[in-house]
């Protein structure tokens, strides 16, 4: 669990979301403002990070569900059940721009009342570094990208129905979890073995997949594969060319494969674990 803002660091984060203009593009200030007030308007105690999203897409809809999918109109109905009449209309980011002088707005000129979720402030300063390493503002594309950099962020997407369009690298997912990885190639013995040892730190269910070819390399008329002396899977090219199944692990294993020609051909094994992920 990651320990929550105290009163003072989140007087600090709120004081510099509404000042900070070298944060934030003005669009991006105005969806954080208006998310704002219209939270306050539907009376939730604070704005988080869907919020924010809604009046992304209430401001450019196109845009944000480019990147973002699922049913954007429902949730915005379901987080935000009354829109002020200039939201409704679509003028709420247009508004908040005609509105804040170039040096910045504070909330209260506006009787707003300024409440960001701990995760939606974190969000925010992560999506102004993105931004800032490439010497710009942080937009509404740095907080998408934003969200796709946290388990949990994306896991708020998904509990209201939302997902990223595009898949993104998970080097937890995809490289922490690995307890065993080889690459055999067909040649005139048929059969490779292989042994290796686990340690417990990976969580189960532990599963083997098998893929043909591996990376650029000719795929294999045919591979078994056996773990422990048990054959659990087969693969073939081109009717079957990739298998998945859950395993069993020992402190000490041996995997064994019997591939079918020809001379280079290639499958990919890899056993995985669950990586325990905590959010500091």
């Amino acid at each position: 669990m990651r320990t929550p803002l105290n009163l003072h660091q989140r007087n600090f984060a709120q004081f510099r979301t509404t000042f900070g203009t070298e944060l934030f593009s003005k669009q991006l200030a105005g969806a954080l403002f208006e998310a704002a007030m219209t939270s306050g308007y539907n009376q939730k105690s604070e704005t988080g990070i869907i919020e924010l999203l809604c009046m992304m897409y209430l401001d450019a809809p196109n845009e944000v569900a480019r990147h973002i999918s699922g049913d954007f109109g429902k949730v915005v109905r379901q987080i935000f059940p009354a829109l002020p009449r200039r939201q409704a209309s679509g003028g709420a980011i247009s508004f908040y721009n005609q509105q804040m002088p170039e040096g910045g707005s504070t909330a209260s000129e506006f009787g707003c009342l300024v409440n960001y979720s701990d995760e939606l402030l974190r969000l925010l300063w992560l999506s102004a570094r993105l931004a800032g390493a490439i010497g710009k503002k942080a937009s509404y594309m740095d907080v998408i990208a934003g969200v796709s950099l946290e388990n949990c962020w994306m896991e708020e997407l998904a509990r209201v129905g939302l997902s990223l369009r595009e898949s993104v690298a998970d080097f937890d997912a995809e490289v922490r979890s690995v307890v065993f990885c080889a690459s055999p190639h067909s040649r005139e013995d048929r059969s490779t073995s292989e042994e290796f040892e686990f340690e417990a730190s990976l969580q189960p269910p532990y599963s083997l997949q098998v893929t043909t070819p591996s990376g650029p390399f000719l795929p294999v008329h045919s591979a078994k594969i056996a773990l422990n002396g048990q054959e659990l899977t087969s693969v073939s090219w081109p009717g079957n060319p990739t298998s998945k199944i859950e395993v069993r692990l020992q402190a000490k294993n041996k995997i064994r494969v019997e591939l079918n020609g020809p001379r280079f051909g290639s499958v990919q094994l890899t056993i995985r674990g669950n990586v325990e992920i905590t959010n500091m």
